[in-house]
């Protein structure tokens, strides 16, 4: 491995033009098309959050009861409660906020959620907040600018129907405008009965890895047994326009990617082409020591993987600065992040592309008579 580095620095001192060039190609290709990884999984970021999560694995049911009964609340809270240990449930309540009137989401589940409302500080609800029915809450960013206009300290609280609750965590997006700007989210059980006759309840139906047929099946039978007059109906979230326009980033950036890589990969061969021609003379004189053409075939196959992954590391470092910059700037309407698939990925196209790029200069070096080179010399 030494000898094999010591190899590679030689090289790059006596070809570093050369060398350097190369070292460019790869990293323009791999930067466009790890940028354009993120900028997908942004896109694919803000489809779910604009139906707050995976459409497929919730469902809505809107209850309207004719006549409004105080009474209701405590049935409603019972059967959500009970249908909190397979699934999330979100309930639309009405209530009192320091005296002014708000929509109180009042939450309840046994298992942990996979998709939560972003967080921008503090912390989300666990199972314990809402089965032990602590006096906590979590807010959107714009309720916690209007009440909290200093800023929240370590122990805030905010006044729900005359009670204080703890706000441990705010959510929503730092860099733009969201449906949870608004919301103030509260363990169902720790909310008290409503003394309003409220007429309209809306739940939010949750669950991990299926479709919520059956809890919303079995939720429904239980709400119809509380009134006698009473409308029910379903609505199943879809992506709508965000599903196209995130398909649209997949392809235009898949395209692009593509287009622009293949150019690199291209001029790149070419310029490892030239590269292979300079050291004819040193691939000649190996050849006439003993070296066979196995050797020298993976010695130049494993110079060009070193290059590629070092490229690919440069390259994700570079599009880390490229980020930070969008994201410090918000010059993009979501937050473009560096994850594991970049990596992944990088790697993956970088060991791709020195295996092809490899393939040309290595029938050249093949084909490198030594009596030619001797002869020359």
């Amino acid at each position: 491995m030494t000898i094999f580095l010591r190899n590679i620095v030689k090289e790059w001192t006596y070809r570093p033009l050369a060398f350097s060039l190369l070292l460019v190609g790869y990293v323009i290709g791999i930067v466009v098309l790890s940028f354009g990884i993120s900028v997908a999984q942004a896109s694919r970021t803000m489809a779910l959050e604009s139906v707050s999560g995976p459409p497929e694995h919730f469902e809505l049911i809107h209850a309207n009861f004719q006549e409004g009964d105080s009474n209701i609340f405590s049935d409603i809270k019972k059967i959500a409660l009970d249908a909190g240990k397979y699934a999330e449930i979100q309930v639309g309540i009405d209530s009192k906020i320091n005296e002014k009137e708000h929509v109180v989401l009042g939450v309840h589940f046994e298992i942990l959620p996979e998709w939560q409302t972003p967080l921008i500080s503090g912390k989300q609800f666990d199972a314990n907040d809402l089965v032990g029915g602590e006096k906590v809450v979590v807010i959107g960013k714009q309720v916690a600018d209007e009440y909290f206009p200093e800023g929240l300290k370590k122990n805030s609280y905010i006044n729900v129907n005359g009670e204080q609750y703890n706000i441990i965590g705010v959510v929503g997006k730092e860099t733009r405008q969201t449906q949870w700007d608004d919301n103030i989210y509260v363990p169902l059980k720790a909310l008290q009965n409503s003394s309003s006759r409220q007429s309209t309840y809306h739940f939010l139906v949750r669950t991990n890895d299926k479709k919520p047929t059956e809890e919303v099946n079995r939720m429904i039978s239980e709400i119809t047994k509380t009134a006698e007059k009473i409308q029910i109906s379903t609505e199943k979230p879809h992506f709508s326009s965000k599903e196209s326009e995130f398909w649209s980033n997949i392809l235009v950036t898949a395209i692009l990617s593509g287009i622009i890589l293949l150019v690199t990969v291209i001029n790149v061969s070419n310029l490892t082409l030239f590269w292979i021609v300079e050291r004819r003379n040193e691939i000649g004189i190996l050849k006439a020591i003993g070296a066979t053409n196995w050797t020298i075939a993976r010695q130049i196959t494993c110079e060009m993987l070193f290059i590629c992954f070092l490229s690919a590391i440069i390259s994700i470092l570079v599009q880390s600065c490229i980020t930070y910059v969008f994201n410090a700037y918000k010059w993009l309407a979501t937050e473009i992040t560096v994850s594991w698939s970049n990596w992944i990925i990088s790697f993956g196209i970088a060991t791709i592309c020195g295996l092809v790029t490899s393939i040309t200069p290595v029938n050249k070096c093949l084909k490198v008579a030594p009596s030619e080179v001797l002869k020359q010399e």
